[in-house]
Formats: structure tokens, sequence, C-alpha cells
């Protein structure tokens, strides 16, 4: 057995602007009110210090949502179309390169995001024998404040006629973690 093939990217449909506003309000909303709430959960797991079975599972299910909905965030606002039916920001927007002006170049508190879930959360790999105790702590406070601070400038900048009203001010009203 070999590895999958990557799929290239053919034929890209990108859904109609109606189409759009109902994916923003339900599943865009999803990841960001998925990605909000973990991190919240998070630092009240943390600050209760106990080390029971149960508590060190409830520390790592919230790690693995929190670390889930980060990298899909981080691929929607920063990545390129990997696959065909990939959503990414542009498509919110009339003009593509304005988003990507207006989002700059990704943030270093993102750069690892990606491999690290990929290599950490999301695939049993000995990539995982190779993390020491110092590097296995995942800090969330700056990967939330800078998907906080690009889906602000998302919710900003995008077409009212892409991006659903309610979703656009969900976006708004997150606190911006300073």
């Amino acid at each position: 057995m070999g590895r999958k093939k990557k799929r290239a990217t053919t034929h890209v449909v990108v859904p109609k602007p109606d189409r759009l506003r109902a994916f923003s309000n339900e599943h865009l909303r999803y990841e960001i009110e998925m990605l909000a709430f973990a991190a919240g959960r998070m630092g009240n797991l943390w600050r209760d210090g106990s080390d029971d079975a149960v508590s060190r599972a409830n520390r790592n299910a919230m790690m693995e949502c929190f670390t889930i909905h980060a990298r899909a965030l981080k691929a929607f606002l920063y990545e390129p179309r990997g696959h065909a039916d990939d959503a990414i920001a542009e498509d919110f927007f009339d003009q593509p390169d304005v988003w990507r002006r207006e989002r700059g170049a990704l943030p270093e508190a993102l750069a690892v995001v990606s491999p690290r879930v990929g290599k950490e959360i999301a695939h049993l790999t000995y990539a995982r024998l190779l993390v020491s105790p110092e590097t296995k702590g995942w800090r969330p406070q700056p990967i939330a404040r800078e998907l906080i601070a690009a889906l602000k400038k998302f919710a900003t900048g995008a077409s009212a006629d892409r991006l659903h009203a309610d979703c656009g001010r969900f976006i708004l009203q997150l606190p911006s973690l300073e």
C-alpha cells in the first residue's frame, strides 16, 4: 500500500453569493465558535491543575478541538485552495488580491499550526517521539489572537453579498485578546 496521492485542484466552482452567505453563517461560524469555545475552556482546565485521568482527558480533548479548528481557520484565511471544494477566504471578496494584501503575511504564531497538528494531533506518527516535554505544550493564546485579528480583517473587507451579516457581526464581536 502506498501513500494517498494529493488530489490536484481541478474544476473549482465557487458557490454563488447566496450559497456563500449560507455557508459562512453555518460552517465558517461553526469553526470560529468551536475555536473560541475550546480556547476559553482550555484556560479554565489548565488553571484547575488536577492531574487525574478525567482532567487530563478533558485538557487533551479541548486541545485537540482547539488545534483542529485552528488549523481549519488558518487554511481558510492563509492557504491557497488545496482541493477543488476547499473554501478559502478570498472566495468572499470581489477581488481576491485585496484579501491577500489585507491579511498580510502568515504570522509566526500560525506557521507551526498545520505541521504540528498533522504530526502531533491528527495522525499517529513516529514524529511524536521527537517532541520533547519542553516543546510538547501548545500556546493557544497567540494562535487565537492572530486568527481573531485575521478574521476581523476578513469580516471588515468581505463582500456583504457573500458573507452573511450575522456571521460578520459575530466575528467583529469576538474579543481581540490583545
